[in-house]
């Protein structure tokens, strides 16, 4: 089974196609630097005709460094891209490639993917903290990604820690 991975970065944008859990093609480059919605979007679909070779119907999933409502696929915070609160993520990117998408938080992506091959293989629960432009997390239960009731547990870097600071 193929599908493609995007992850999209405050600095970089990535895009795989994997075919059976072996990344087979891929390509990188930086992030608009405007991180304006349209273009990013734009480069994003741009990225993947050019990893798929044109090929369509390639389902794809897109990590987010944002908080996700992941039921309404609208990002409801992403501090490294501004302007882009309360957009239908999927939605808009729907109108640039017409394929079976889904939304994800970025660090989530990481957890399942550590989970699946990487240090956390064989483990069944664990505990992922990402480090990069923001700080992110995603924890693994029992072999299932918890997500809370809206889709943003295990968000440390924006954490309320009192006052009204939003994180």
């Amino acid at each position: 089974m193929r599908s493609l991975g995007v992850d999209l970065g405050g600095h970089n944008l990535r895009v795989a196609m994997v075919e059976d859990g072996r990344i087979v093609e891929h390509a990188r480059e930086a992030t608009a630097s405007d991180r304006g919605m349209q273009a990013v979007l734009a480069q994003i679909a741009r990225l993947a005709r050019q990893v798929t070779a044109g090929a369509e119907g390639v389902p794809l999933c897109v990590g987010v460094p944002a908080f996700l409502d992941i039921q309404r696929e609208v990002a409801l915070r992403m501090p490294n891209f501004p302007g882009w609160e309360g957009a239908p993520l999927a939605a808009e990117l729907r109108r640039h490639i017409d394929a079976p998408l889904t939304l994800e938080n970025d660090a989530n992506c990481y957890a399942v993917g550590e989970g699946r091959f990487g240090a956390a293989r064989g483990y069944d629960s664990f505990v992922v903290l990402t480090l990069g432009t923001g700080i992110g997390g995603g924890i693994v239960l029992g072999r299932r990604l918890l997500r809370g009731s809206r889709g943003m547990a295990a968000e440390p870097g924006h954490l309320v820690m009192g006052g009204d600071a939003p994180c």
